[in-house]
């Protein structure tokens, strides 16, 4: 009797969460993040939308995910079960918003796919979506995303701005520089190889990543990684250093110096009498059309 009762318990919250993700528009709010007159400008901006290209843009938002769902799951379950897009063209876009969890899908049907690729939409998650939410500014971020999404499936070419958080080129060019030049400074050819090797790595890698959420954080890590190794450059070299200028003293007396491998080389290695540091050595709503999603898309964070 007791697990009857549990069963009916469990079939009836069931029941009422399947019927709330229901879609009541284009724009469903169950998170409540936005104003009345917000989702009224937002319904009838997608209205148009779908009106003068056919394509179905949608929003949802909610509180949280369910358990054992990631937001890649969850929103291609949504976007199947509401048959987003027009049946055959499969052009619709589902915008879902994670409050909770503080993530954001863009999943993309196949239709659209060749318009909005992964790349794109991560930008739009990353430059215009996140910085705005990040000031609670829930309506510019839906509101310009979709304004950019709009552009981008008419055709039109649109520039995405940098996000405003992200240090200029010109930063990473200098910090770059810097940290190659102190490997230079510290362990000649070889520290100079490393430190470019490191910078090169790491930044092939946040390019890799550049439509997660972690690629602020590999950003950051990026710059301050080279910066970093340097600390671990200086007693590697001075502890090599030591050692190798022993040994080059006793094979080749006051010499030595002629003798330092040209990799390891700089020009503190012949103003100083020591190699050490200076010699340098290693440190039921009623219009979807049918769509289905092509798995395609971008998520972020913020």
């Amino acid at each position: 009797m007791f697990k009857m009762k549990k069963i009916k318990l469990f079939l009836i919250i069931f029941s009422f969460l399947f019927i709330a993700l229901k879609p009541i528009g284009y724009l469903n709010d169950f998170a409540n993040l936005l104003t009345q007159n917000q989702k009224q400008e937002i319904e009838k901006k997608l209205r148009e939308i779908e009106e003068k290209t056919g394509n179905e843009i949608v929003v949802l938002t909610i509180k949280s995910l369910e358990r054992e769902k990631t937001i890649e799951e969850y929103a291609n379950e949504i976007f199947n079960s509401w048959k987003i897009g027009k049946k055959g063209k499969d052009n619709g876009v589902l915008i879902l918003i994670v409050l909770n969890e503080r993530k954001i899908r863009i999943e993309v049907g196949y239709g659209l796919e060749g318009l909005l690729t992964d790349s794109i939409c991560g930008k739009i998650i990353r430059d215009i979506m996140a910085p705005n939410f990040k000031e609670n500014d829930f309506y510019n971020g839906i509101n310009k995303a979709i304004g950019v999404i709009y552009e981008i499936i008419k055709g039109k070419d649109v520039e995405i701005k940098e996000e405003k958080n992200i240090p200029p080129i010109g930063f990473f060019l200098y910090w770059y520089f810097m940290c190659i030049l102190f490997g230079y400074f510290f362990a000649g050819l070889l520290g100079l190889s490393l430190e470019l090797f490191i910078i090169l790595f790491l930044q092939i890698f946040t390019f890799i990543n550049r439509n997660t959420y972690l690629y602020q954080p590999y950003i950051l890590f990026s710059l301050f990684i080279p910066f970093f190794f340097l600390f671990i450059l200086l007693p590697i070299s001075y502890y090599i250093s030591v050692r190798f200028e022993r040994k080059l003293k006793k094979y080749y007396g006051k010499k030595w110096k002629k003798h330092i491998p040209f990799y390891l080389r700089n020009h503190i290695n012949f103003t100083s009498s020591k190699i050490g540091y200076g010699g340098g050595f290693s440190g039921s709503f009623g219009g979807f059309g049918g769509g289905a999603s092509g798995g395609g898309g971008a998520t972020g964070r913020w």
